[in-house]
């Protein structure tokens, strides 16, 4: 799953994903994605980190209200330690700074679609 207000970096992300043969569901805030997690199960979330009513922070407050057992990549582009701290306090699996490249992006997705639950 993409979550990001951003058209065009929520259509990029879904393209590239769906190239990688992942079936990507791609949403443009929050309120929408915890409504479709409520009712199919996703392995993995991307949420973008940079607007500030649709944060990648705000969703995973909203999210850990229905479970915590979700893997979830925030993508930021400039949030800085505190952020970052935040983030994996709520827990985020992974915190990558935009911009990336897209090999760095899918080495983080193989390696955290890959580890276990523990």
């Amino acid at each position: 799953m993409v979550v990001t207000g951003e058209e065009t970096f929520r259509n990029h992300l879904r393209v590239l994903l769906q190239g990688k043969e992942f079936n990507v569901s791609a949403f443009s805030n929050n309120r929408d994605a915890i409504n479709y997690i409520t009712r199919k199960r996703v392995d993995l979330i991307l949420v973008d980190n940079s607007a500030e009513i649709n944060s990648g922070i705000k969703f995973l407050k909203d999210l850990n209200r229905i479970s915590k057992d979700y893997k979830v990549i925030i993508l930021d582009k400039g949030g800085g330690i505190d952020l970052y701290l935040e983030a994996k306090k709520l827990g985020a699996v992974e915190y990558v700074f935009r911009p990336f490249k897209t090999y760095e992006l899918m080495g983080i997705i193989s390696k955290v679609l890959n580890t276990k639950d523990t």
